[in-house]
């Protein structure tokens, strides 16, 4: 499990899932040091547990006939670095 701030912080694991009620796939890159190649989805994600956040919807073609508004999402780690590790979002199993 990722930690947050050092040892003393632990993320909740929670439930992993939510919705995603907005979402937007981008076609360009603003900022050379993106390194997710487009199209790529953005998502408004919220979480189970009342929560929303920004996020990517990863493993999911980047075409709107492939996503929908309300679709259930659950949560995959990826790890940047030692130290940096992201939540992004998949469609739900």
């Amino acid at each position: 499990m990722p930690t947050l701030l050092g040892a003393r912080h632990r993320l909740d694991p929670g439930k992993r899932q939510g919705h995603a009620p907005r979402f937007e796939i981008a076609y360009q890159v603003f900022n050379k040091a993106w390194k997710i190649k487009p199209p790529y989805v953005l998502a408004m994600v919220e979480l189970a547990e009342g929560p929303r956040m920004m996020s990517n919807l990863v493993n999911v073609e980047a075409r709107p006939q492939a996503i929908k508004c309300d679709m259930p999402v659950q949560v995959v780690f990826a790890k940047l670095t030692d130290e940096i590790t992201l939540p992004l979002f998949e469609p739900a199993q």
